[in-house]
C-alpha cells in the first residue's frame, strides 16, 4: 500500500531533554549495536542469564565465541522483557514442568534413600521455581507501578519498566575518580562482563546464587537417577501390554 499522506508526531520534549531525564548519551561506547542509547531493555531475567553464562565462561566450564560489533543477529537465548500476562504465563508453565518430576512421588526405586533423594530434589524444584516465579513477578510488578509515575510515561511504551540502576545518569568512566580496593572487588563481583547495562546489584545476587546452584543440584540428580533406575526395574515394568484391551481393532 502506498503512503500518500505523512503523519506528523508532536512531541512536548525536545530529544536533549528526553536524553538528558533518561541519562543516555548516543556519543558514549556502545557494546550491541550504535542504537543502545535508545534502550536496550536489559531487565533483571537477561541481566541474570547473562550474569550466569559469563561466569561459567570465566570458569572455562562452557564456551562461547565473542561477537562482532554491531552484533549480527540476536541469540536464540535471549530474554526480552515480559508484559504481565506473559509473566504470570511463565510462572504457570515453569510451575506445571517442575510438577511433571513431583508426580513421581510413589514410583518404584531400586532403594529407599534414593526414593528420598528423588522427592528432596523434586520438590525442591518445585519451591525454587514457585519463590522465584512470585520473586520476578512482584519485583516487576512493583516497578510496573512505579513507571506509571514516570513523567515519560506518555512518550514510552506501557510496559514494565527496568530494574532502577544505582544511578539515574550515566557517569562515564572518565568522569569517575580512581576506585578504591572494596569498590573494584564489588565492581567485579556485580558485573563478569565489560558492559555496564549488565550490572546486577548484591541483593539479587544473594538470592539467586544459592537458589540456581541448589536448583542446579536438584535437576543434576534427577537426570542421573533417571538412568540409575533402570538397573532394578519392578515386575511389572516386563509384563507385555495388551493392547487390544486399549485400543480399537477389528
Amino acid at each position: 500500500m502506498d503512503i500518500r499522506t505523512p503523519v506528523i508526531l508532536i512531541c512536548d520534549l525536545n530529544p536533549e531533554e528526553i536524553v538528558d531525564r533518561r541519562g543516555r548519551n548516543a556519543a558514549g561506547e556502545y557494546f550491541l549495536t550504535p542504537l543502545d542509547f535508545v534502550g536496550r531493555q536489559e531487565w533483571i531475567g537477561s541481566r541474570l542469564w547473562k550474569y550466569y553464562v559469563e561466569l561459567l565462561r570465566k570458569l572455562r566450564i562452557i564456551y562461547t565465541f565473542k561477537g562482532s560489533k554491531p552484533i549480527r543477529n540476536i541469540s536464540s537465548f535471549n530474554f526480552p522483557l515480559l508484559n504481565r500476562p506473559m509473566l504470570l504465563t511463565m510462572v504457570f508453565l515453569g510451575t506445571t514442568y517442575a510438577g511433571i518430576f513431583v508426580a513421581g512421588w510413589n514410583f518404584h526405586y531400586p532403594t529407599w534413600v534414593e526414593q528420598v533423594l528423588w522427592r528432596v530434589s523434586t520438590l525442591g524444584t518445585q519451591i525454587i521455581v514457585i519463590f522465584g516465579g512470585c520473586f520476578e513477578v512482584t519485583i516487576l510488578l512493583l516497578e510496573y507501578r512505579k513507571s506509571k509515575h514516570n513523567a515519560l510515561t506518555h512518550i514510552l511504551p506501557s510496559e514494565i519498566e527496568i530494574i532502577p540502576r544505582f544511578q539515574t545518569t550515566r557517569i562515564q568512566p572518565a568522569d569517575m575518580g580512581p576506585q578504591t580496593r572494596m569498590q573494584a572487588i564489588l565492581q567485579g563481583v556485580r558485573n563478569k562482563s565489560d558492559d555496564p547495562e549488565l550490572e546486577v546489584p548484591l541483593r539479587s545476587l544473594m538470592i539467586t546464587t544459592p537458589l540456581c546452584a541448589l536448583y542446579c543440584l536438584f535437576r543434576l540428580y534427577i537426570l542421573v537417577e533417571d538412568f540409575l533406575s533402570l538397573r532394578r526395574l519392578p515386575e511389572s515394568a516386563f509384563v507385555a501390554i495388551a493392547w487390544s484391551t486399549y485400543l480399537p481393532h477389528f
